[in-house]
Order: structure tokens, then C-alpha cells, then sequence
């Protein structure tokens, strides 16, 4: 029995809901999304709070680790919560449509995990550095619920659940959100724009003055890989090689290493690690520089190369016209609606036109409303 589901056009039958999702978010609904991650990090802990604070207490006292547990994933929730309305509402696919792809590829995210060691081993002490200061400035500010801590019989089995947790989830869902939305949705202002704006979305955020730096610089390098590669699979490894490798890190440098080492191989240690960041540096920079001006060139030159990763079909018609599938390379995104194209796109069951570009005044206002919820987050 024929497959209902399947769309048969000449020779060709495809399932529909394997097309490729041509359409992307716009500039006021990234903003958008941005001011709702920032409200609902200063609402909903108050009324988690408010309502299970003598819960969350017992549970710290029974085992920190549990509690950091919970608290992790009630912020990944958030985040995935709102990431998901928005991608319905504007029927949009932050992984795998708008332009990019979403395809493993092991020389990439290599090249993708260098530059992370690279950042992380040459900002990590200034990153240290300005987070003691600014709590110093802002005693407001403080780490920790000033409880003291606890640990069960169940901790190690806490511990592991927390580290597959803090480096899984962000890498999907983060990704899902300040890349397949936030930065996604600022490109229509232009690559560099959206790149540096949804970094510095990321990096507020995480609402604490402790990862401000960090996360910046690791969501510029990882905001830059994707939009060279339109690879979304990359920029998900690299944000989960970034936070196994700052666990690790922290582990070696903020531990008795010093002690258990003495002071010389321990500054000699962290030496020889600040080379070898500038060396995955420099090779991870040096690489997708490469990609992207390979990629410029045959752009110019109108040569196409053959690429696993470039022919994507969705189901299009011409108004007035029947419908045909159409073969489709990532790079020519289709436009956004109120731009020339006369098209319709079947996507989510219906035939669709995109969505409309954005007004950029609106976009520039609600994202200074969410970098301001963001900044009034961290003193509260």
C-alpha cells in the first residue's frame, strides 16, 4: 500500500515531512526570543522560590549535587520551552532549515574544538580575574545559596547525571535557541551583526559576571563556525567539547595541582597550555578562514562545488502555477517574504510564504529590552 504521506511529482516521491524548511526567523522575532529568555530567568526563579523554596533547602541539604541538578535543568527547560514556541509559531526548523544544515562532519568540529582550547586557555584567567573583581564591586552579587554544602551516598551517582547534563543539554538546547533562532534570525542585518549580537545575548544570559567573558568569546567563535560553514552540527559540538573542556580545565587549575605539583611545574603547566591554545588558535582561525574564502571564491567565480552536505529539496510552486519539487543548495536561501520571490513552500502540511523581513528600529529596541532584563538579572 502506498504511503499517504508521500508526494509524488513526475518520477520523484518524497515524504513531506523530510523536506527541507527553507524558512527562517526575522530580526524582531530573535529579539524577541532574546527578551523572553531573559524575562522568564528573573520570573520563573522567583516563583520557583516562592512556592518550593523548603523543598529546594531539604533537597541542598540532602545533596548539593542534586540540587545543581534540578537547577540546571529547570534552566535548560526554559530555554527549551521558549526555543520551541518560537520555532512552531514562525514554523521554522532552528537545526536544519533557514539556510543552514545540520550534517556531521569530523574535520570541522576538530578544527571547531581547537578554537575552543584556544579561547579557553587564553582567557580563562582574565575570565577568573573579572568575575572576583566585579563581586568585589557588587556585593550583591553573590555564588551559592550561603547553605552549607551536603552530600548523600547517592552523590557520585548526582555528579555523573550533572556532568552529562551540563555538557549535553546547552550544546542542543543553547544551540537550539542563540544560534538557531537569536543569530539565525539577526542575519538579515548581516553575518558580522548577528555573530557579535548573539554572543553578547549568550554570554547575559548566563546571568552571573563569573562567565560573561568566557561565553562571549566561545559564542563568537562558535556563532562565526556556523555561519561560515552553515553547519549546525558544529556549532553543537563546539559548545559540548567547551563545556567538558572548561570542567576539565577548572578541575586542573582551581584544585591542589599547585600544591601537589609545586610552583614551578605548575606555572610551567600552565604556560605550555597557553602555547598550545595559541597554536589550536591560530590552526582553527587559519582553517575556517580558509573554508570561508574557498567558499567566496567559487560564490564569485558562479563554480559549484560538489558538496554531501548542498542538495536539500523542498516542495515550492509559483503562484498561478502548478507545484514542482525543486532541487535547492543551502547557500541561496530563499528570501524572506516582501522580497521578490513568488513562491509558496510547502511546510508543516500547508503551503506557506515566508516569513517577512523585520523592521530593524523594533529589532534594535527589544534587544536593548533584553540586554537591560538581562543586566538588571545578575544584581537581583
Amino acid at each position: 500500500m502506498k504511503n499517504e504521506r508521500q508526494i509524488t511529482v513526475g518520477d520523484i516521491s518524497v515524504n513531506p515531512k523530510k523536506l527541507y524548511n527553507p524558512n527562517r526567523v526575522n530580526g524582531v522575532t530573535a529579539a524577541i526570543t532574546f527578551a523572553l529568555l531573559a524575562s522568564s530567568f528573573i520570573v520563573v526563579p522567583v516563583l520557583v522560590s516562592a512556592f518550593f523554596r523548603d523543598s529546594l533547602i531539604e533537597l541542598y541539604a540532602f545533596d548539593t549535587l542534586a540540587y545543581m541538578l534540578v537547577n540546571t535543568l529547570l534552566s535548560q527547560a526554559i530555554i527549551f520551552v521558549i526555543a520551541l514556541g518560537v520555532s512552531v509559531f514562525t514554523k521554522t526548523n532552528p537545526f536544519n532549515g533557514g539556510g543552514y544544515n545540520s550534517k556531521k562532519d569530523c574535520v570541522q568540529a576538530l578544527m571547531g574544538a581547537a578554537g575552543i582550547i584556544g579561547i579557553m586557555t587564553l582567557f580563562y584567567s582574565v575570565h577568573s580575574d573579572f568575575a572576583y573583581d566585579c563581586n568585589l564591586v557588587f556585593s550583591s552579587t553573590q555564588v551559592g545559596t550561603g547553605l552549607e554544602e551536603h552530600y548523600s551516598n547517592l552523590s557520585g551517582l548526582f555528579a555523573v547525571c550533572y556532568l552529562v547534563v551540563m555538557t549535553v543539554f546547552p550544546a542542543v538546547i543553547e544551540e537550539m535557541a542563540f544560534r538557531g533562532i537569536i543569530m539565525s534570525g539577526l542575519e538579515q542585518f548581516g553575518g558580522v551583526f548577528a555573530v557579535i549580537c548573539s554572543s553578547a545575548a549568550f554570554s547575559l544570559m548566563h546571568g552571573n559576571f563569573s562567565q560573561v567573558i568566557l561565553q562571549f568569546f566561545g559564542g563568537l567563535a562558535i556563532g562565526s563556525v556556523v555561519m561560515i560553514t552553515k553547519n549546525r552540527f558544529v556549532g553543537c559540538f563546539m559548545h559540548f567539547f567547551n563545556n567538558a573542556f572548561s570542567i576539565g580545565y577548572a578541575l586542573v587549575f582551581e584544585t591542589q595541582a599547585e600544591t601537589l605539583l609545586g610552583a614551578r611545574i605548575f606555572a610551567a603547566a600552565r604556560a605550555s597550555a597557553v602555547l598550545v591554545g595559541v597554536a589550536c588558535l591560530v590552526t582553527s582561525i587559519v582553517y575556517f578562514a580558509s573554508f570561508y574564502a574557498d567558499n567566496k571564491k567559487r560564490e564569485f567565480s558562479g563554480i559549484k562545488k560538489e558538496d554531501k552536505y548542498a542538495v536539500k529539496k523542498y516542495y515550492a510552486m509559483k503562484i498561478g502555477e502548478e507545484s514542482s519539487l525543486v532541487a535547492s543548495d543551502i547557500a541561496p536561501q530563499p528570501k524572506f517574504k516582501g522580497e521578490p520571490d513568488e513562491r509558496k513552500f510547502f511546510i508543516r502540511g500547508k503551503y506557506r510564504r515566508l516569513n517577512r523581513k523585520s523592521n530593524a528600529l523594533a529589532t534594535y529596541i527589544l534587544l536593548g529590552v533584553g540586554a537591560l532584563i538581562s543586566i538588571i538579572g545578575m544584581f537581583i
